[in-house]
C-alpha cells in the first residue's frame, strides 16, 4: 500500500508540475505580446512625433469654405490648437486667449476642429470670442486629423516658431503665461 501511495503521489506532482509548466509557458507569451504592443505603441508614437514635428501642411476650410494652406499662414510662431465644439476645456482655453489677445499679436493662432463651421461659429458666439487678423476658426477633415495628429485629448496644443518646427505640445488646457513663455523662448 505504500509503493502505490508513493506512485499516486508522484503522479500528482507530475500532473501538478505539467500545470505548473503550462501556466509558466502561457505567462511567457503574455510577457511577449506585452513587449512586442509596448514596442508597437513606441514607434507609433515615434513616427507621430515625427510627423508633427514640422508644421504639416494642412489644407484648412475657412468659414466661408475658402481653403488655405498652414504654410501660407508662415513668417510668424504658430499656436496650433486642436479643439472641440463640444469640450469644456476647449471653451475655457478660447475664452483665455481670446481675452488675452493683445499678447499674441505676433503670434498666428489657428483653432483646427473636424466639425461643421455651424458648430464652429456657435461655438465662437457662445464664448464670446473676439475676432482678429492672427486667429483662425477652421475645418480640417478627419482623415487629415488623424493622419497628422493620431488620436487627441482635447484641447491639444502645439506651438510651432517662425521656422515651422515644433516648440512644445501640451495636452489639456493651459495657463496662458505657459503658452506665452513657451512662444517666446
Amino acid at each position: 500500500m505504500g509503493h502505490v501511495h508513493r506512485i499516486h503521489i508522484l503522479e500528482s506532482i507530475v500532473k501538478t508540475s505539467g500545470k505548473i509548466a503550462a501556466i509558466l509557458g502561457m505567462t511567457a507569451v503574455a510577457i511577449i505580446v506585452l513587449m512586442l504592443l509596448i514596442a508597437w505603441n513606441l514607434n507609433s508614437k515615434a513616427k507621430q512625433r515625427a510627423k508633427i514635428r514640422y508644421l504639416p501642411r494642412l489644407a484648412l476650410t475657412l468659414p466661408d469654405n475658402t481653403v488655405v494652406y498652414t504654410d501660407h499662414l508662415s513668417g510668424k510662431p504658430m499656436l496650433l490648437i486642436l479643439f472641440s465644439t463640444e469640450c469644456e476645456h476647449c471653451s475655457y482655453q478660447a475664452r483665455e486667449i481670446s481675452s488675452n489677445a493683445e499678447e499674441f499679436l505676433d503670434t498666428n493662432i489657428l483653432f483646427v476642429t473636424t466639425e461643421s463651421h455651424v458648430s464652429i461659429e456657435s461655438f465662437i458666439s457662445a464664448n464670446e470670442l473676439v475676432k482678429s487678423p492672427n486667429l483662425v476658426f477652421a475645418k480640417i477633415t478627419s482623415s487629415s486629423a488623424l493622419e497628422n495628429f493620431g488620436t487627441s485629448v482635447f484641447p491639444h496644443l502645439f506651438i510651432y516658431n517662425s521656422e515651422q518646427i515644433l516648440i512644445h505640445e501640451f495636452k489639456g488646457a493651459t495657463k496662458i503665461s505657459t503658452i506665452l513663455r513657451h512662444i517666446n523662448e
